[in-house]
């Protein structure tokens, strides 16, 4: 095999590593954000929203979609927003090239359920252990969601 023909496939291959490791580094922030979301004290924005800059700004990676969809195994809120925001924004990128449109895009995927670990904490519901909610704290998650979004 020529060096030519093996460099695609490295590329590729490259690609493919950066968009699973930014897919493994943007969970492990996010649940460490959603964790501190289930305190009492409040807490700011800033972990996400870098987090929807890095993953706005990796949809260019031709590798990005694939990543999300393959990365099915973890089934946590955390988990769910990544995959969520990564295919939002490969999705828009097709359609929307405002990295700020992308930014937000991104951001508010992954605040999509953080409404359920505010009021898990309130509740001392420990969702690592008991995955859903009771149907009377189920109904207040947007709205809980929203609120965090805008504070």
């Amino acid at each position: 095999m020529s060096s030519e023909s093996s460099r695609p496939a490295s590329r590729a291959s490259t690609e493919g590593s950066v968009a699973v490791e930014l897919y493994a580094s943007a969970v492990a922030i996010v649940r460490a954000h959603f964790r501190a979301l289930a305190r009492p004290e409040a807490t700011s924005l800033g972990p996400l929203e870098r987090v929807a800059h890095a993953l706005a700004s990796g949809s260019a990676n031709p590798a990005f979609g694939i990543a999300g969809v393959l990365a099915t195994t973890a089934r946590d809120d955390a988990a769910r927003g990544v995959q969520s925001a990564m295919l939002a924004v490969c999705a828009a990128r097709r359609q929307q090239r405002s990295p700020r449109a992308l930014r937000r895009l991104a951001l508010a995927a992954l605040l999509v359920d953080a409404g359920r670990a505010r009021l898990a904490g309130e509740a001392s519901i420990d969702l690592e252990v008991f995955r859903e909610l009771p149907d009377s704290l189920d109904a207040l998650v947007p709205a809980a969601s929203a609120t965090i979004g805008v504070l």
